[in-house]
């Protein structure tokens, strides 16, 4: 396996066991870990309906939407 796939699998793993030290309940680590791919996958649909192509701009576009709704997510368990 490549470097950089351990690095994602580490880095998921250490968000999973931080949120579970901080929600202690699976249904809301669950619901925080599948918002960003259900976020990306939204999000390369809407540029193949509209015929964009995916360049550097769109990249990093797609990096902010997966930290905010990630972040939205969080602020709403956490209430």
């Amino acid at each position: 396996m490549k470097p950089a796939m351990h690095s994602i699998h580490l880095h998921a793993a250490l968000d999973r066991i931080l949120l579970n030290l901080s929600f202690q309940r699976f249904a809301k680590v669950a619901m925080i870990m599948l918002t960003r791919p259900v976020a990306m996958v939204g999000a390369v649909w809407i540029l193949y309906i509209n015929a964009e192509y995916f360049s550097v701009a769109v990249s990093a576009g797609l990096i902010a939407l997966a930290r905010v709704a990630i972040e939205t997510v969080v602020i709403c368990c956490s209430t």
